[in-house]
């Protein structure tokens, strides 16, 4: 393989990364967007680690309290998706779709209570509870975080529901966003010749 073959691999990585993101992004925006369930966790993540200040933790105390977060998160994600398939291949109602949806739904639960138990042996604690109380006896943390718990409530209820997702209406929005995704990429390749003097960059086939 001569240098050229190598420049060539290393700009074609180069380009294809910006994409893979964005298809991980646009996921995480159409649960968030459909998914009721998956804002509430989200919330419950911001206010974890935000109320974590109070408790001190350790490096591993508030690593796990991310780990746990994050994998009721993706558990979260993953189910959407099993949804997803299964309502296309499976539009009527059958036994393995139910089941398929229960065992989804199932991994969950598990994280959830996984979830759970972890806060509670980390976050029941007297005197954190002591110095969250002393600090929000002030007149303006107190406003703030009754701001920030309605802003929540309109975040978490607002929404639509996946069962009513027009199909049109999200082709076009893929079309939309494919668009701006491809004038994206021709700066990035035009900006990717410059800097490695490759001349030709093969296209990636959409996956």
């Amino acid at each position: 393989m001569n240098v050229k073959s190598i420049l060539k691999t290393i700009a074609r990585n180069a380009v294809k990364q910006p994409r893979n993101f964005s298809y991980a992004f646009e996921g995480i925006a159409f649960c968030l967007q459909y998914e009721k369930s998956l804002r509430i966790h989200f919330i419950v993540t911001a206010y974890a680690i935000y109320f974590s200040y109070f408790y001190h933790f350790s490096k591993v105390e508030f690593l796990l309290v991310l780990i746990v977060c994050a994998s009721e998160i993706s558990s979260e994600l993953m189910n959407t998706a099993v949804e997803c398939v299964v309502d296309k291949v499976s539009p009527e109602r059958h036994i393995l779709a139910k089941a398929a949806k229960d065992v989804a739904s199932g991994a969950v639960c598990i994280f959830a209570l996984l979830e759970v138990a972890t806060f509670f042996i980390l976050f029941i604690d007297k005197v954190a509870f002591r110095e969250i109380s002393a600090y929000f006896s002030n007149p303006l943390p107190i406003s703030l975080l009754i701001l920030s718990i309605v802003l929540s409530i309109v975040f978490i209820f607002y929404g639509q529901s996946r069962q009513a997702l027009s199909n049109k209406k999200y082709i076009e929005k893929y079309r939309n966003d494919k668009i701006r995704m491809e004038r994206f990429l021709k700066k990035q390749h035009k900006l990717i010749k410059f800097l490695y003097g490759v001349d030709d960059i093969p296209d990636d086939k959409e996956e």
